[in-house]
Formats: C-alpha cells, sequence, structure tokens
C-alpha cells in the first residue's frame, strides 16, 4: 500500500513544467510500475482507484493534456486486470470460457452495459466531438471500468467493507483539505452574507457538498452497526468531520434535501426491518434517539444563517438563486423540446444551452448541467437515457434490498444499508443539482452499483 502511494505521489511531484516528454516518461513508467503491483495484488488497486475519487479534478497538465491521480491509478488497475484475465482466459476451453461469461452477467450488469451503448449512442449526435470525446471517456468508459472491476474480482465480504472504508477515508481527505483551507488559509466564498467552504481542485462548494454527501450514509451505517468498536469509533469521527464540512459549504441542497433524506433513509429502514434475524433493534432504537438529537442540533445550526440572504433568497421566485435555477430549467425544457428523442449528446449541454436559454438568464450564459436529475439524463442523452436511468434504479434497489434482507453478517449488512443511503442521496439532492455528470460522482455512482451487484454474491457469515 505504501509503496503504491508513494509511487502516485511521485508522478505528481515531477515538474511538469519543465519537460513535457520527461513528465510523459515518468508517467509512463510510473504507471506500467502500478500495473504490475496491481497484477500482483489486484485488491490493493481497487482501493486506490476508490480513494483518488475525490482527486478526480486535481488535475496536472502536461502540454495540452490533463492528467489526475485517478486516472493514472485506473490506467494502471486495468492494466493489471486486463492481464490477468487474459492469462485466465487462456488456460480455458472455449466452450467454458462463454459459459463463464454468461452466468455471470446480471441485472445490473445489463442495465450498466445498456447505459454505456446510450452514452457511446450519443456521442454521434453531439455537436462538439472534442467535448463529447473527453466527456465520454471521464463520465461513461472510466465509471464502467471501475464497476467491471469491482463485480469481476471475486471480493470477500472483508473486501467490500475495505472499500467502504477507502471510500469515506477519500471523503475525510477531502474533506480535512476544505477544513484547512477554510480555517487556516481563509480560503472561502463570500456569497449571500456567508463564508462557503472551498478546496482548490473544485469548481464550487455545491459539488463538494455533492459528493460528501455521497458518503456520509455510509460512515453513518458503519459507525452505528460497523463490525468492532475501532471501526465504529473511526467511522464516527469520518462522519462527524464530513458533516461539518458540508455544513460550512452553504449548500441548500444537501442541507434540506440530500442529506436530510439519506440519513432518514439510514435510520428509519432498520425500524422498519426490526423483524429481520440480523440484531439491529438495540442499536437501531438507539440510532432513533439519536437522530433526533442530532435533527435537533441541526435547526439549531441553522439559526445564526437562516436571516441571511443565502436562505432568504430561497422563498423569492423572481431574484436570487432560486430564480437564476427555475431559468435553467425553463431553458432545458427548451432544449429537450428541440430534442427530445436523442437530447444534445454527452458533453453538448454547454454548447447548447445559450440558443436555448431565456434572455432573464443572462447573467448566467455558461451552464454545464441543467440542475435536475431527469432534465440532465434527457437532455444529455435523450429518452434512451432515462430508460437507462430507471433501469439503473430498478436493477439497483431490486439487488439492494434483496442482499439487505438476506445478508446475515451485521456488517455487510450495513454497508448495504449505507449503498441505498447514499443512492438516496442522488436521487434527492439530485433534484436541485446535477447528480451524475461530474467525474467523481459518475465514478461513486458505478461504485455503489458495484458493490451493491457484488454483495449479492457474498456469501453470508
Amino acid at each position: 500500500m505504501l509503496v503504491a502511494a508513494a509511487l502516485v505521489l511521485a508522478a505528481f511531484s515531477v515538474p511538469f513544467g519543465y519537460s513535457v516528454t520527461a513528465a510523459w516518461i515518468a508517467l509512463a513508467v510510473e504507471g506500467v510500475a502500478l500495473a504490475v503491483l496491481f497484477y500482483l495484488r489486484p485488491r490493493l488497486g481497487l482501493i486506490l482507484v476508490v480513494l483518488t475519487i475525490p482527486f478526480a479534478f486535481a488535475i496536472q497538465r502536461i502540454g495540452e493534456a490533463e492528467v489526475s491521480a485517478n486516472d493514472l491509478v485506473m490506467f494502471a488497475a486495468v492494466a493489471g486486470w486486463a492481464v490477468r484475465r487474459l492469462r485466465q482466459w487462456q488456460r480455458r476451453s472455449g466452450a467454458s470460457r462463454g459459459q463463464r461469461w454468461r452466468d455471470r452477467f446480471g441485472g445490473t450488469d445489463r442495465a450498466v452495459g445498456f447505459f454505456l451503448l446510450v452514452c457511446l449512442a450519443s456521442f454521434i449526435v453531439g455537436e462538439d466531438k472534442r467535448s463529447a470525446l473527453w466527456e465520454l471517456r471521464v463520465l461513461a468508459l472510466q465509471p464502467v471500468l471501475l464497476y467491471v472491476l469491482v463485480r469481476d474480482e471475486l471480493l470477500s465480504g472483508d473486501d467490500l467493507l475495505r472499500l467502504g472504508d477507502a471510500w469515506v477515508l477519500g471523503a475525510v481527505a477531502l474533506a480535512g483539505i476544505g477544513l484547512y483551507h477554510f480555517f487556516v488559509l481563509q480560503y472561502v466564498e463570500a456569497a449571500e452574507g456567508v463564508r462557503r467552504l472551498l478546496v482548490p481542485f473544485y469548481d464550487s462548494p455545491n459539488h463538494i457538498s455533492l459528493f460528501l454527501g455521497r458518503a456520509a450514509p455510509v460512515a453513518l451505517a458503519l459507525s452505528v452497526y460497523g463490525r468492532g468498536r475501532v471501526r465504529r469509533s473511526l467511522h464516527g469521527l469520518a462522519l462527524a468531520t464530513i458533516l461539518l464540512t458540508i455544513y460550512l459549504t452553504y449548500s441548500r441542497g444537501a442541507w434540506l434535501v440530500g442529506l436530510p433524506a439519506a440519513m432518514l433513509f439510514v435510520v428509519l429502514l432498520p425500524q422498519l426491518s426490526a423483524s429481520h434475524s440480523v440484531p439491529f433493534g438495540y442499536r437501531s432504537r438507539r440510532l432513533l434517539l439519536i437522530a433526533i438529537g442530532a435533527l435537533a442540533l441541526g435547526m439549531l445550526a441553522l439559526l445564526p444563517v437562516i436571516r441571511t440572504a443565502r436562505f432568504a433568497s430561497l422563498a423569492g421566485l423572481d431574484s436570487g438563486t432560486s430564480f437564476l435555477r427555475l431559468l435553467i430549467w425553463k431553458g432545458a425544457l427548451r432544449m429537450i423540446a428541440a430534442h427530445p428523442l436523442m437530447g444534445v449528446g454527452i458533453g453538448n449541454f454547454a454548447v447548447q444551452y445559450p440558443r436555448f436559454m431565456l434572455p432573464e438568464a443572462w447573467r448566467e450564459p455558461l451552464v454545464y448541467h441543467p440542475h435536475n436529475i431527469l432534465l440532465d439524463f434527457w437532455a444529455i442523452l435523450g429518452l434512451p437515457g432515462l430508460a437507462a436511468l430507471a433501469w439503473l434504479q430498478v436493477a439497483f434497489w431490486r439487488t439492494g434490498l434483496a442482499s439487505y434482507r438476506r445478508l446475515a453478517n451485521p456488517a455487510l449488512q450495513a454497508l448495504a444499508l449505507g449503498l441505498m443511503g447514499s443512492m438516496v442521496s442522488f436521487l434527492a439532492h439530485g433534484l436541485v443539482d446535477t447528480a451524475y455528470f461530474l467525474a467523481d460522482l459518475a465514478l461513486v455512482f458505478m461504485l455503489t452499483l458495484a458493490m451493491t451487484a457484488r454483495l449479492e454474491k457474498t456469501q453470508n457469515g
């Protein structure tokens, strides 16, 4: 683990500005070294891929190219996996090769495959091919490759728990960077009467809250139902750090929609499932009391800012952020009316939006997303995109709920609960902000699907 982390850090400490050729050579050497390491230790590769997801935007420029630590680790993990699978495939007979793959495809696998085909088809209709190619790579190909890596490895229950730990640890690292910049460097966004937490490689406080909101339910579930006092305590500290960071982003979508919905789901589902054999009863009742207290504290925490312009603008539909969000939705609907079947294509929303935006939206002509999950998928991927979203959700919830009810291991059941809570955050926060079409969110979404599908195959105990 330390060797792999050292290789990643070394790759991004190269003075790229001095020599583009030297930078590419250094990255190639370190990428090959990581690929060899991940060939020998595939689970280590998966952990590092998950751990570096929040750093998908920490980009180094090499000439005209952009590379992140997550790109490097993903390339190495995929290369190691491909070589390993090729060697295994060569050892099998022709009949056993085909039978093995047919047996392993499940409902979620087919839904993910359909989604990838929809993204490939949307590339054809897109006007800006360069932008479409970039988003096809970071929003479709790489996330689906992560899904394949997690699904194809024969992961044990402990392996899946380690992936959950890595996910939360990456979120804590992002939160720690944000808190350091907020309290020490005073690097903030002053807007609407509040000081909002920022991270240099994230484009907005809302984006930070979107990612952290996906990890918070996992940390909550593992802190209450996780295996071992140490693990529960560490996830509890991680949850406190994540919640503080989300609070300081002053993201109204996270505060009022995404986080409450996800946390309530994690708290209430064990109450509704109290008849199951898993010994969640006592802790779930205790968690309910803790949740009520936390809700009261959250309401008190809102009091200092409730009268600021940041929250006063929520009620005003003729000015402020809510007004601009409504204008974006109306512009997206006009775009959908012009391209109802196939959408404008992946990577092309920002190019097309100025043609459909309302005159009143002139203050914000550069918009990359319509800030609503349904409008997002329809405007970009068309009706096939909506069908893919529906299929993915049906497959996920069917698998997730079945795994939650079937698993006899409390720690794995807690993980399933956290994964479903993360999907609730995806759906709820996605009503008022982007849900999928950002690199880190796309990777986390596919990770959630893959871990849930993998749990279905995991043995009890």
